[in-house]
């Protein structure tokens, strides 16, 4: 199971907080928007609001510095086919800080969509809910005690129907995958009043040994990448001055690939346009 998947199944299940606190309004209609693929990527989710509005949620869990550009084209695409200006919102489950530009200023367009980290929402109110889902996508959030919000999440699952267990608990650790929590889950399942074996089960043993090794490997991965984009950023301070968050949010987005090209290109530009231009 891919994150992005369960993340739209997620979102569009029932009685769902999080989308209420988000929306403002019940959803009356989920929408199939099937766009040629030779005009844009496909959207995430559309639905039709109760009130009337029409709501377009994108799930980022990378920092896209053309975000901007693809929420206006979803927007002009969405108004032209449905008559109606869409209400847009980025929700940004990555690792790392979100550093995306959200709007466009040019001397005859201005543009902007909103943008919200899922750490930034009250992790208290997803625990709280009532629906499994709202549980589940609270392992995303930020909390004073993780190991707590994880037994209350293991709880929680515990409660459903046996037959919707394995589905919940497979559904948490691919998302855990996005906070490095499968130890902890996996440690403090074994506390928790859940009658079944995680690591009896096929699919979620084999989920585990293998988010186990590419845990380990994205691990290496990571801290090559932040020591490429430390030294880069140093480099780039002692040559240019300080550095701009526009910057900085663009250093923040490489790859480890691009921060070392970058590297080579400061031995020989002479601005930091010239060193962070994209090919």
């Amino acid at each position: 199971m891919r994150f992005d998947t369960i993340l739209k199944t997620l979102f569009q299940s029932s009685s769902l907080l999080l989308l209420e606190l988000l929306t403002h309004a019940p959803v009356r209609e989920w929408i199939n928007v099937e766009i040629p693929k030779a005009q844009m990527n496909k959207v995430d989710l559309v639905a039709w609001l109760a009130d009337g509005r029409l709501y377009h949620l994108e799930l980022q869990s990378e920092n896209d510095p053309n975000m901007a550009w693809r929420m206006l084209e979803y927007y002009f695409l969405l108004w032209k086919r449905y008559g109606v200006r869409p209400v847009q919102q980025v929700i940004y489950v990555g690792a790392r800080p979100m550093a995306m530009g959200m709007d466009i200023q040019h001397e005859n367009l201005t543009f902007r969509y909103r943008a919200t980290d899922i750490r930034e929402l009250d992790s208290e109110l997803l625990l709280g809910s009532a629906s499994i889902g709202d549980n589940l996508l609270a392992i995303l959030c930020s909390f004073n005690d993780t190991r707590a919000a994880v037994r209350r999440i293991l709880t929680r699952i515990a409660q459903q129907p046996e037959s919707q267990r394995v589905n919940a608990m497979s559904q948490l650790l691919v998302l855990s995958g996005l906070r490095k929590l499968e130890y902890v889950i996996q440690q403090e399942s074994v506390r928790m009043p859940i009658t079944m074996d995680l690591m009896e089960n096929r699919v979620i043993r084999d989920y585990f040994l293998q988010g186990k090794r590419e845990g380990e490997q994205q691990g290496r991965a990571d801290g090559a990448r932040q020591e490429a984009m430390s030294v880069l950023t140093r480099l780039l301070e002692r040559r240019f001055g300080l550095l701009t968050e526009e910057t900085i949010g663009k250093l923040s987005a490489a790859d480890l690939a691009t921060l070392e090209d970058w590297t080579l290109r400061l031995l020989d530009a002479h601005t930091l346009a010239e060193v962070l231009q994209t090919k």
